[in-house]
């Protein structure tokens, strides 16, 4: 009987303008959203389809649903239901059913978009999957809603205004736990859907918002049930509604400490990774994890909490029992005390509290013990690096001798960003080296960072001896010295340099690379006699922006996408690191100003031929050698998040300590698109747009045709 009901009520959907319209105004919006936000971004993703899709659904869903039950008993027919062989929650399961297909219609329908950035660009499908599924859950709730609210009352109209109000607390109270006290924001950011679309909009399949999506469903439906029964005037044993809904929160507080959870991301970018795991597996003794999380945390440092336990769980769960977890929630004066006296630095918040702002002071951090050494992370702030800050500190327990990097100094070279230096000083010793001076070379590895002056020949036999005793080193050299005064180039003579490398098979070319492929800069626009005050996002072809990284070399094989600002060619040896076919080389760059377009060219002049170049080239036979065309991603001025890791991976790959490389890499995730014709563009706006309403409305013309057919056979 279900399936009867079933194809009547979607018969019922298509012979009227009510599916059609429902379809057409989800697609048109959502495809509209989804164009706009894919060209506007720049990105590989189905962002701004994800993010409009809740908004519709509580907005057209309850009008979809709202006549199933409600019609009936306007019109009677609830009455010519009972006298029917047909069980109540057949009527409630078989209406539902009917409206979760033509929803999922719709869905399917627009399975175009991953579809057309695929064609664009490096779409990362694993999440796709999950936010499909996590679609497909949220209309699975919000048509019981709508079955629900249509079991209340005849009028159509009443129905969908209290689903749509169901619906939106549902939608919205996920948003607002900004303005919600404290002692709340669990238990409402558990009710609201966005916690949990959140998870699976990002990747991941989590079992308890599937629990929630499917409990929730089911209490709705319930609830519907109840209500024909009273409606065809039948008992209904209140017992089973207390067991059900008892059955229901014992589920989901269960699923809260119960649970599986599966990272679907390419590179698994929100679950441990393999070096993580071998590494915990491999621990020869206890380590204690003691987690300064303070309970009841303001939004949105609840959603930290929750994925620093999810991510923790998971380090126990693969250290064959050698790793303790030990929770702590700092609350008096002793205890806050202690938590500082161990390095865990106090974080402030702002809090609502009885209707009042106030602020609040908690703990985030984590300290490690193991035999008799600590290490200590005094505030988590950034989640995108807590896999590699938790995996670093432990390798640094267990394997307390750290290997040093020397940088080369006499030479006015690269001062690093601090915040690099910090990272780098987390693994490594570091030691500043006068190769005048400093012999023998006694540090692990050596880098030599954008000098300005070349190096004298007694410098680089030197380098050359620490090279065949087994020495790595990495060259990091640009070809101009450049002044953002005045906007213009300097040529560095670095030729002793030049020679060196070129006696390990690389050359290095003294333009600089463009590219149509590039980074924005923010530039302050002059108008006439005055400078705008707002910064204008220009494309700006000296910074190029590199996709074309080698999958095989450990220095760039789980990096996505980097910066390259100002980079000369390299050549020679293991080339990794290209630009696109779209790209040029300028030898006399007169402006880097792209304000002043009658000297910034910022495309290739006649005598300039577009081709690929490589950036970064490394020798791993009988010595060990990297020589990038740039230090600028280690410039305070230019650094940049892909930089740092880059930089990173250098070290360890010249230390050949590559173990945290795979980790370390999964907090970039740039997929941009490739570059397309402005004509495709369009086509592709419109395609997208129009082409999924516009098969909707032939289908619609054809069935009305065949209708209209039917009836003419009949008369």
């Amino acid at each position: 009987m279900i399936w009867i009901l079933l194809k009547k009520e979607l018969k019922s959907y298509f012979n009227s303008p009510v599916a059609y319209i429902v379809l057409i105004a989800f697609l048109g919006v959502s495809g509209w959203f989804f164009v706009q936000d894919l060209f506007t971004g720049g990105r590989a993703d189905i962002g701004g389809f994800l993010n409009i899709v809740p908004f519709l659904y509580f907005l057209l869903i309850p009008g979809l649903s709202m006549r199933l039950i409600a019609e009936e008993r306007s019109h009677g027919t609830i009455e010519v239901l009972s006298t029917m062989p047909i069980k109540n929650y057949e009527i409630i399961l078989g209406k539902w059913l009917a409206a979760v297909v033509l929803i999922t219609l719709g869905l399917c329908m627009t399975v175009l978009y991953p579809v057309t950035v695929g064609f664009l660009g490096d779409l990362d499908w694993g999440t796709v999957v999950t936010s499909y599924i996590g679609l497909f859950l949220l209309s699975l709730f919000f048509v019981a809603i709508g079955v629900f609210a249509s079991s209340l009352t005849s009028s159509q109209i009443i129905a969908f205004i209290i689903g749509m109000f169901i619906s939106f607390f549902f939608f919205i109270i996920g948003r607002l736990l900004a303005i919600i006290p404290t002692s709340f924001v669990s238990s409402f950011s558990f009710l609201g859907v966005d916690s949990h679309l959140n998870n699976l909009f990002k990747g991941i399949i989590d079992s308890r918002d599937v629990v929630y999506f499917l409990s929730l469903t089911s209490l709705f439906l319930f609830a519907a049930l109840y209500l024909i029964s009273k409606l065809k005037e039948e008992v209904f044993n209140l017992v089973y509604s207390v067991l059900l809904t008892v059955i229901i929160i014992l589920v989901n507080l269960v699923s809260q400490q119960l649970y599986v959870r599966k990272d679907l991301t390419e590179g698994g970018i929100y679950s441990l990774g393999g070096a993580s795991i071998d590494r915990v597996r491999s621990l020869p003794d206890n380590v204690v994890i003691k987690a300064y999380i303070t309970s009841e945390l303001p939004f949105p440092y609840n959603d930290r909490a929750q994925y620093i336990e999810d991510m923790l769980t998971e380090y126990r769960q693969h250290s064959n029992g050698r790793i303790k977890i030990e929770q702590i929630s700092p609350q008096n004066r002793d205890e806050m005390q202690d938590a500082q006296q161990n390095g865990i630095m106090p974080l402030q918040f702002t809090e609502v509290s009885q209707s009042e702002m106030g602020i609040k002071q908690g703990f985030m951090g984590l300290l490690f013990l193991y035999q008799d050494r600590r290490e200590v992370i005094p505030v988590i702030e950034n989640l995108a690096h807590f896999e590699y800050d938790v995996t670093s500190r432990i390798k640094r327990l267990v394997e307390p001798v750290q290997k040093s990097i020397g940088f080369t100094s006499g030479h006015d070279e690269v001062q690093a960003n601090e915040y690099l230096i910090t990272m780098v000083r987390k693994q490594y010793n570091t030691e500043n080296v006068d190769l005048l001076d400093t012999v023998p070379l006694t540090c692990d590895a050596l880098v030599i960072p954008g000098p300005r002056t070349d190096f004298s020949r007694e410098e680089l036999d030197r380098v050359r001896s620490y090279m065949e005793n087994g020495g790595p080193v990495a060259f990091l050299f640009d070809a101009f010295t450049i002044n953002f005064q005045l906007f213009m180039a300097f040529p560095r003579r670095l030729l002793n340099i030049d020679a060196f490398i070129s006696s390990y098979g690389i050359t290095a070319d003294s333009g600089l690379i463009m590219d149509v492929q590039n980074e924005m800069m923010a530039v302050r626009p002059q108008q006439h006699d005055y400078t705008m005050q707002s910064l204008t996002p220009i494309p700006y072809p000296y910074f190029v922006k590199v996709s074309d990284l080698s999958d095989e070399h450990p220095v760039t094989r789980d990096l996505d996408v980097i910066i390259m600002p100002f980079v000369r060619p390299v050549s020679g040896g293991t080339e990794i690191a290209r630009s696109t076919k779209d790209s040029w080389l300028r030898y006399k760059p007169e402006s880097l100003n792209p304000i002043l377009t009658e000297k910034f060219l910022g495309f290739p002049l006649p005598s300039e031929k577009r081709e690929r170049y490589n950036m970064i080239s490394t020798v791993a036979d009988d010595v060990r050698l990297l020589v990038s065309g740039t230090s600028k991603y280690i410039d305070p001025h230019f650094i940049n998040p892909p930089g740092v890791i880059l930089f990173m991976n250098i070290l360890d790959w010249l230390t050949q300590d590559e173990t945290l490389i795979t980790i370390r890499a999964k907090a970039v995730t740039d997929r941009p698109l490739n570059d397309t014709s402005p004509g495709m563009r369009t086509f592709l706006r419109w395609l997208v747009t129009l082409l999924p309403s516009i098969i909707l409305v032939i289908i619609g013309i054809v069935k009305w045709r065949l209708r209209k057919k039917e009836k003419v056979l009949w008369r």
